[in-house]
């Protein structure tokens, strides 16, 4: 089985998980580790995570029930309703809209075609 590759962003408020694998995983504790990791180096207590996907396909959520144990997690359900009301599109698929990280600004756009709720991340 191919899984695809997992992301994640680091902004100065939050930290932005874009997928959550394939299959059975050892997904939270692998983003626990790197979070702390992060927060060690950067000499913080805590940051939010929040977790989104590239497309609803079960090859990108398989994840995501774990990852909701994780504290200060924020999982944005998969489907084109859930994405449009977290990241706050007006006008799907027609607009692209930004999600800032903390001095780290990501352009959201939608790309509906292999799955109906696609989004690419810029």
């Amino acid at each position: 089985m191919k899984k695809p590759f997992l992301y994640l962003l680091f902004g100065k408020e939050k930290a932005l998980l874009l997928d959550t694998g394939a299959g059975k995983t050892d997904l939270a504790r692998v983003i626990k580790s790197q979070m702390d990791l992060w927060l060690s180096r950067n000499k913080r207590e805590s940051i939010q995570l929040i977790v989104a996907h590239t497309h609803a396909h079960c090859d990108h959520i398989s994840g995501d029930t774990e990852l909701k144990s994780l504290p200060n997690t924020t999982v944005v359900e998969p489907g084109t309703s859930a994405v449009q009301a977290f990241f706050g599109f007006q006008n799907w698929p027609a607009e692209a809209v930004t999600y800032n990280l903390g001095d780290r600004t990501l352009d959201i756009v939608p790309i509906p075609g292999h799955e109906a709720s696609s989004i690419a991340h810029l």
